[in-house]
C-alpha cells in the first residue's frame, strides 16, 4: 500500500451539495403522513423531497434485472420508487431525500422530519411468505415469489440409482451480505451544456450508466460514468440502488 488509491470520497468539488435521506424504521407499513416543515426551516437545507416530487421525473428503479438476463416470464419485476410512496417495504427504505450544505447539516435536519406509519404484518420465514394468503409485499403480484426457475440435464433417476452414496437432507443458511471498508459512495457533477459526470464506487459503471440513464429518461451519450478504485465489493456494488438516482434530483 502506497496510499496512491483514489475513492469517491477524495473526490472535492467546488460548491458541493450533500443528500442525506430519512430512513424507514418500520418492515411493513403504511406511510399515513410525511412532515417536513421543521426540516425545511433547518439552516443549510437547498432541497426536500419526497417520493410524490420526484414520481413524475423519475421511472421506478425495481427492474432488478436486464430482461435479457431472467424475463418478465419468469421474474417479478416490482414498480419499485426511487422514494418510497404510500408504503414502505423494509428497514432502511429511503423516504425522504434532503440536500443541504454539508453533510452535516444534511443530517440534522433529517432528524426533524417526522414520519407516521400504520403497521403491516411482517414475516421474517421465506417459507411463511410463500403460503397462500400470506401478507404481499408487493400486491401488483399474487405471490412473494420473486423468481421461479427450473433446469436440469441428463438422466438423474439413473445417476442416484447408481450413485454410492445419496444425502438427503435440507440446508439452511445465515442471513450474511458483503461488508466493504468502503460504503456506497456516488458524486454527480452537471456541466453548463447539461452533461452529466457520475462517480461511483459501483463495480459495473456501463450497466450504472444504461440504468440511470433510463430512470431519469436521459440522453445515455451525455452521462458519464467513472468508476474509481473500489475497496471492497462482494456483490452489493454490482447492483443500481435508488440513491444513486436519487443524487441527481433537481
Amino acid at each position: 500500500m502506497v496510499g496512491k488509491a483514489t475513492y469517491v470520497d477524495d473526490i472535492r468539488l467546488p460548491d458541493t451539495l450533500h443528500l442525506a435521506f430519512v430512513r424507514s424504521t418500520r418492515a411493513h407499513a403504511k406511510i399515513t403522513r410525511i412532515d417536513v416543515d421543521a426540516a425545511r426551516q433547518a439552516r443549510g437545507v437547498r432541497g426536500i423531497f419526497i417520493g410524490a416530487d420526484i414520481a413524475k421525473a423519475l421511472k421506478p428503479i425495481g427492474k432488478p434485472y436486464s430482461d435479457k438476463v431472467l424475463s418478465p416470464s419468469v421474474c417479478h419485476q416490482p414498480k419499485w420508487p426511487c422514494l418510497a410512496i404510500n408504503k414502505v417495504r423494509y428497514v432502511g427504505e429511503s423516504i425522504v431525500a434532503i440536500l443541504a450544505e454539508s453533510r452535516y447539516l444534511a443530517e440534522d435536519a433529517a432528524e426533524l422530519v417526522d414520519i407516521e406509519y400504520e403497521e403491516l404484518p411482517v414475516i421474517t420465514d421465506a417459507e411463511e411468505a410463500l403460503k397462500p394468503g400470506a401478507p404481499l409485499i408487493h400486491e401488483e403480484f399474487d405471490s412473494n415469489m420473486m423468481v421461479h426457475v427450473t433446469g436440469g440435464g441428463g438422466d438423474v433417476d439413473t445417476a442416484f440409482r447408481d450413485a454410492a452414496l445419496v444425502v438427503h437432507k435440507r440446508f439452511h443458511t445465515n442471513r450474511h451480505m458483503g461488508c466493504a471498508l468502503e460504503g456506497r459512495a456516488t458524486l454527480a457533477k452537471v456541466d453548463a451544456d447539461g452533461d452529466i459526470t457520475l462517480w461511483s464506487s459501483n463495480e459495473m459503471p456501463h450497466m450504472l450508466r444504461t440504468r440511470v440513464a433510463d430512470i431519469m429518461g436521459f440522453p445515455e451519450q451525455k452521462l458519464r460514468v467513472i468508476a474509481l478504485d473500489v475497496n471492497g465489493g462482494f456483490g452489493p456494488k454490482a447492483f443500481v440502488y435508488p440513491e444513486d438516482v436519487d443524487l441527481l434530483l433537481r
